[in-house]
């Protein structure tokens, strides 16, 4: 977003309406972009999570039906469908953007499974040998699949997104066989799972 390097970003313009959690708003700060309060006055939507942790989609809606027909584009920050938050799912922005992308709207997703994040990531942390890294993650659509993808082995998180399909119990370890049917599913392959990190 601040080095616009490719036509995408560059055609973006500056005023963007955000979609965050009031965490997220200093996502904005050097970027020389004005937030606005309607969709009606926006240049494309620039969108990391949701409002809040109890929201849904339908919340949504009417917003992302103006913004596509203005065909605005829309920045997604963070591509997760969920988050789990307190021992439940809640939706997060790759939710909100896979939406709009049903309705015909044109995302750019950023992060997680995509390689620029870790190209990024690597370089900032100055590591070349990728055989350094391990990755923790509860997805296997962007945790484990963007990990593979990047050449960093991985480790599932099984109290996590999944756990009911990966049949994680409270204590002990995940159910064998029904890890071993969502990894061959999703078509990845972690190095190993455990239950939950803890340190």
């Amino acid at each position: 977003m601040k080095r616009r390097d490719d036509p995408f970003h560059a055609a973006l313009g500056r005023s963007c309406y955000l979609i965050a959690p009031p965490r997220d708003h200093g996502v904005l700060e050097g970027l020389d972009l004005t937030r606005v309060e309607d969709v009606a006055a926006a240049e494309f939507i620039f969108n990391t999570g949701p409002w809040g942790w109890d929201e849904d989609v339908a919340r949504y809606e009417d917003m992302l039906g103006r913004a596509r027909r203005r065909n605005l584009p829309m920045v997604c920050a963070n591509p997760d469908l969920v988050v789990h938050h307190q021992g439940r799912n809640a939706i997060c922005a790759g939710a909100i953007a896979q939406r709009y992308e049903a309705m015909g709207g044109i995302v750019r997703w950023h992060g997680k499974p995509f390689a620029a994040i870790y190209d990024t990531a690597l370089g900032l942390l100055g590591v070349a040998d990728r055989r350094r890294i391990l990755a923790l993650g509860d997805s296997l659509r962007t945790d484990i699949a963007g990990a593979n993808g990047a050449g960093i082995d991985s480790v599932v998180i099984a109290s996590g997104i999944h756990h009911h399909e990966l049949g994680a119990p409270a204590d002990g370890l995940p159910d064998e066989a029904a890890l071993a049917m969502a990894i061959a599913a999703a078509g990845i392959a972690p190095k190993a799972a455990m239950l939950a990190l803890r340190w």
